[in-house]
């Protein structure tokens, strides 16, 4: 099977609100986004997967938001995070 330069088995670092290996950094905010930094190149991607929850009243055609619409977002609310148990794909 032909080398493609990259590592077989990269190295994996688990912090309560990052993880990284020798390519990617991937930090939770604590509004609840994410923060991708791609170490080859220096990019910094922020604000990534930013969610609102908003109110439709309309119909599949239609948006209309509710009159008294109360819009939810991510730094409003209390972020509980934990990793998922992520498996070294060793002894499968």
């Amino acid at each position: 099977m032909p080398k493609t330069g990259v590592k077989d088995s990269p190295s994996l670092v688990v912090n309560s609100r990052s993880l990284e290996n020798e390519f990617y950094r991937v930090e939770v905010g604590l509004d609840g986004t994410i923060t991708l930094v791609n170490k080859e190149s220096g990019e910094v991607f922020t604000g990534l997967g930013f969610f609102e929850d908003s109110g439709d009243a309309g119909d599949e055609y239609n948006h209309s938001p509710p009159v008294d619409q109360k819009l939810l977002l991510p730094m409003d609310a209390k972020l509980r995070f934990k990793w998922p148990k992520i498996s070294s794909g060793k002894g499968r």
